[in-house]
């Protein structure tokens, strides 16, 4: 973590001399030009360009000081919402993480310092927030922001990849947080390294497979609530109603946390159900998404065919049986027939399919190890279908039809 340190006065004081220094180079450069203007022989062909360069020099100075009094405001409202620290000199200062991305420029820095307060307002719960907004002011400025990279990695950072789960209601149905949040995931997992990615995955990962403070929750949120909540923010994003998730995550993100969330058993979870007595906020009848967390992991997969790739079909060529076991026990994890978890298994298979349409022998060995993992992994979906002897969807009959056409030997 960086320390970001700055007295407000002492600041304005150095942004004001900036300005004065700026204005009166300016007035300089008018006493200069009137003294030598009608001197052709004093003034020489070069006078024009000195006088553009000072001010122009002079601007610069002057759009200098105006970043820096954007960044002041900015540094005294982070401390006014309760996110910044000061001391008895006056003094103002703000921990960044080391990693934050680009903040370089005044108008980043603000993004930056919205995401900060929004996340911190949303750790303080739903009641008087630190910022004197309400909550439904804060939900308005995570849709307005959610795209910006710079404000998604601040929420995520000031919030932490372990606490996504916990903010908002526990009850699933009433969280309105959880969607907006996977957007604001999406957009900041895409600016992530490998390491961060699968870090900040196994964050995720570790806050749902087991219960780790009991001093959050005004009733106890146990591990099946946390899943429910996490499929609603990472999965059920759909707004065309194509099938696809409107999601894009990071494949190296995306991934990992499938990998991490696939040893979560949704019987084992459903078979807790009985035992928490009134604790248990849980619907009577469950679905898939309120207990297995591979639920969205899936369902955003059908917008990352490279993460489904190395998920369901990780060696490849040199897969055993134990491996093609493993993907087909992910295949019938959930229901097969008409419904959303076959119908993004089919997607998933005919996005996949895209990797064998290469030339083998142009191709790297990136690209051919990928169309064989592809080749694994859709030969293993579509054949688990098709011995499950269901009805399918039209959507689901469709897709496995491009994929029969796109890769033929893969399945």
């Amino acid at each position: 973590m960086a320390n970001v340190y700055m007295n407000p006065e002492k600041l304005e004081g150095r942004i004001a001399g900036l300005e004065d220094f700026a204005q009166s180079a300016i007035e300089s450069r008018a006493t200069i030009h009137c003294m030598y203007a009608n001197d052709p022989i004093k003034s020489g062909e070069s006078l024009g360009s000195l006088e553009l360069a000072v001010v122009n020099a002079a601007n610069a100075i002057k759009s200098h000081a105006e970043e820096l009094r954007k960044c002041k405001t900015t540094m005294v409202n982070l401390n006014s919402n309760g996110v910044a620290n000061h001391d008895l000199e006056g003094g103002v200062s703000i921990e960044v993480p080391d990693d934050s991305a680009g903040l370089e420029t005044a108008d980043k820095f603000q993004k930056w310092a919205q995401g900060a307060t929004d996340a911190h307002d949303l750790r303080s719960g739903e009641g008087r927030l630190p910022s004197g907004r309400s909550i439904d002011e804060v939900r308005e400025s995570m849709k307005a922001n959610k795209d910006d990279t710079t404000y998604a990695n601040s929420v995520i950072d000031r919030i932490g990849p372990e606490n996504l789960t916990w903010i908002g209601s526990a009850d699933p149905d009433s969280n309105k947080e959880a969607p907006v949040l996977g957007e604001i995931l999406a957009t900041a997992s895409k600016t992530w390294d490998t390491p961060k990615s699968e870090r900040n995955a196994d964050l995720i990962a570790a806050s749902i497979d087991g219960i780790r403070d009991e001093k959050r929750r005004d009733s106890i949120q146990l591990e099946e609530h946390r899943i429910a909540i996490f499929n609603k923010m990472i999965g059920e994003h759909d707004s065309d109603g194509d099938g696809v998730s409107d999601l894009s995550f990071s494949s190296a993100f995306l991934q990992r946390l499938g990998t991490r969330l696939e040893v979560i058993k949704p019987n084992k979870v459903e078979a807790t159900l009985s035992t928490y007595g009134d604790d248990n906020t849980m619907p009577e009848e469950v679905s898939q998404k309120d207990i297995d967390p591979l639920w969205g992991v899936i369902d955003a997969m059908t917008n990352n065919a490279e993460a489904a790739a190395v998920f369901f079909g990780n060696k490849g060529v040199n897969a055993n049986e134990d491996d093609i076991d493993r993907t087909r026990n992910i295949v019938i994890r959930g229901d097969l027939g008409d419904n959303k978890w076959t119908n993004n298994l089919a997607i998933i298979s005919d996005k996949m399919s895209e990797f064998g349409k290469i030339d083998t022998t142009k191709a790297s060995p990136l690209e051919i190890n990928r169309a064989n993992q592809a080749a694994l992994g859709t030969s293993v979906i579509l054949n688990t279908l098709g011995q499950s002897n269901v009805n399918l969807s039209g959507t689901s009959l469709s897709h496995i039809g491009n994929a029969l056409k796109n890769y033929a030997p893969g399945v």
